[in-house]
């Protein structure tokens, strides 16, 4: 009777061990696959994330040309649109003058984006917030949306490792807007980059290599 127990015992086991082998097996083959399906999500979502702001750039460019406010001159102007209505608009203005996401600073009739301004991709994806000042705008914003600003005056790309806890953050670099999804941080090579600065139409680039 023991040694039958004993034999039962043993052929539990390996069925426990030939199970825990099969599924170790099915891991090792379905994990790749889905670490590959989770880059292409990721690649699709840039992918959409660039095409809404060519397209908003462009769409604020025409409000610029329909205000009669679009010049291919270095100076700034506000644009103003969804119906919102301040003394600044259609104006000469500055950064400090936005107070609403549905105010942006142009140049040359596109968002103005460079060091330090991260606001402009926020109206151009679509979010909406308004305060009484720039500064509380900013505050605004970051608490629902991650605006991670700049390591200093000049930094480097893989020091920009501020991880993002929304859907969606923007992270201020010596490249312009960097705009990125949740569980990434810049550093890691998996974003859309904006720049306008003095150039005659805005940088528009999706960074897929570290997807």
């Amino acid at each position: 009777m023991l040694s039958g127990r004993r034999s039962g015992a043993g052929l539990a086991i390996l069925e426990i061990l030939a199970v825990l082998l099969t599924v170790a097996a099915l891991v090792s083959l379905t994990a790749p696959k889905f670490i590959h399906m989770k880059s292409i999500a990721r690649k699709q979502a840039l992918g959409s994330i660039a095409v809404q702001i060519e397209r908003s750039s462009r769409f604020i460019r025409a409000n610029a040309y329909l205000n009669g406010i679009l010049e291919d001159t270095d100076r700034f102007y506000v644009i103003c649109f969804n119906k919102y209505e301040s003394p600044k608009c259609n104006r000469q203005g500055y950064a400090e003058d936005i107070v609403s996401t549905d105010m942006v600073l142009v140049q040359r009739g596109f968002p103005y984006v460079a060091v330090g301004g991260v606001l402009a991709p926020v109206s151009m994806l679509g979010y909406r917030f308004e305060s009484d000042s720039y500064t509380s705008l900013k505050d605004r914003i970051n608490s629902e949306l991650n605006l991670f600003e700049t390591c200093g005056s000049y930094c480097n790309l893989a020091d920009l490792t501020s991880v993002c806890t929304t859907d969606v953050c923007i992270q201020d670099s010596m490249q312009g807007a960097l705009i990125f999804l949740n569980g990434m941080s810049a550093s890691e090579q998996c974003y859309v980059r904006y720049l306008h600065s003095g150039g005659m139409v805005p940088e528009i680039e999706v960074v897929s290599s570290g997807c």
